[in-house]
């Protein structure tokens, strides 16, 4: 090129807007990078690595922060920790996002029961039952905070109901157990409720 002729950029050279990665590529690249993500603190809760576990799933939230797993998750290494409030604030993100993500449902009538929230557990509970009839679990958990509303026959409702769908389960006996206990009191009550009458 001489130096009397200016400079000529190529009419050919792809416009700097269409070289970009197309939209579904990036998507698809970070929902890799989402997977891995979530896959680390998976191994890392196993581990009991919780700090690990916690930045994993906190550097998935901030990419996508209605990422319910992630969230649900986070309310459990919560829980476990015995940082209920924060736990109870993940499960509450998780339900206003995906309002039929049962677990969260399950988790937050258990945060409910360790804060003494019985009545909002009860409601929690329901609701997955609501969307999980056969979610044996929220069963036992709701005949709790039934009994620590006060409220025995409903408890015993949830007991049977319980052992209906789990009867070798993890909480079998106590259920059982908390039945017997339930029919017996009822029982008790009959028999002082006649006397005092006669």
């Amino acid at each position: 090129m001489t130096e009397d002729k200016q400079f000529q950029p190529m009419a050919r050279v792809i416009p700097f807007r269409s070289a970009l990665m197309p939209e579904e590529t990036l998507r698809s690249a970070q929902d890799s990078y989402l997977r891995n993500l979530f896959l680390n603190g998976l191994q890392a809760e196993e581990e009991e690595n919780l700090e690990d576990a916690i930045e994993s799933y906190a550097r998935i939230i901030v990419l996508r922060s209605d990422h319910s797993d992630a969230l649900n998750n986070l309310g459990k290494i919560y829980f476990c920790l015995g940082s209920f409030n924060k736990a109870l604030a993940y499960w509450h993100r998780v339900t206003k996002r995906n309002p039929k993500y049962v677990t969260a449902w399950f988790n937050l009538a258990n945060v409910y029961d360790e804060l003494h929230r019985y009545d909002d557990a009860v409601m929690a509970g329901t609701k997955a039952i609501m969307l999980k009839p056969d979610y044996a679990d929220a069963y036992y958990n709701l005949a709790l905070a039934y009994e620590h509303l006060g409220q025995r026959q409903k408890a015993l409702q949830y007991w049977r109901q319980y052992v209906r769908l789990d009867p070798v389960g993890p909480w079998a006996d106590s259920a059982k157990s908390m039945m017997k206990k339930t029919v017996s009191s009822s029982r008790l009550e009959l028999i002082d409720s006649a006397v005092s009458q006669g």
